[in-house]
């Protein structure tokens, strides 16, 4: 009688021991790696207040004058409807500020993936321009920072914000 009762009171531990093992390996995928924490990054603050100052290949008239960025990111917010507004070589504010974007994200290395969206705000958010690149599943953190551009004397704020992720 006595090793029956000792065989149930092994059996019980075990089942015990399995359940604890099934739940410890349940809430550790529940809970995974977490979400991923995005702080600010003074790097990338600084890297978007000195790119705004970056001349562009945006010539707006005759002779030569070169939009920097900022001005050329103002320049596609006020004729983004417009095909008629263009830089001199013909090409749209908005087309030209796109390229400008990529090619600076090109030869920043500020990480493994990045996402730039640019917009205005007053009373309400309209996205502009939105560039992406690389995935952000992986990300041990996201750095982010943003620059505010003041838009026709108090209308609104154009805000340009860069996330970046490092792996």
């Amino acid at each position: 009688m006595k090793a029956k009762a000792q065989q149930e009171i092994v059996g019980f531990v075990l089942i015990i021991l399995v359940v604890t093992v099934i739940g410890i390996v349940f809430l550790s995928l529940s809970i995974g790696r977490g979400e991923t924490l995005k702080t600010t990054s003074v790097e990338i603050s600084h890297f978007l207040e000195a790119s705004m100052y970056s001349t562009t290949d945006c010539e707006i008239n005759y002779p030569v004058n070169y939009e920097n960025l900022q001005n050329l990111i103002k320049s596609c917010y006020e004729h983004r409807d417009s095909e008629l507004e263009t830089c001199f070589d013909e090409t749209t504010f908005c087309n030209s500020l796109d390229f400008e974007l990529e090619k600076l994200m090109n030869i920043s290395n500020l990480g493994d993936a990045y996402n730039l969206t640019i917009y205005f705000e007053s009373d309400f958010r309209e996205n502009f321009v939105e560039i992406s690149d690389g995935v952000f599943a992986n990300c041990s953190s996201i750095k982010g920072a943003s620059h505010m551009i003041p838009f026709n004397y108090g209308e609104g704020n154009i805000w340009v914000e860069l996330d970046v992720c490092k792996e």
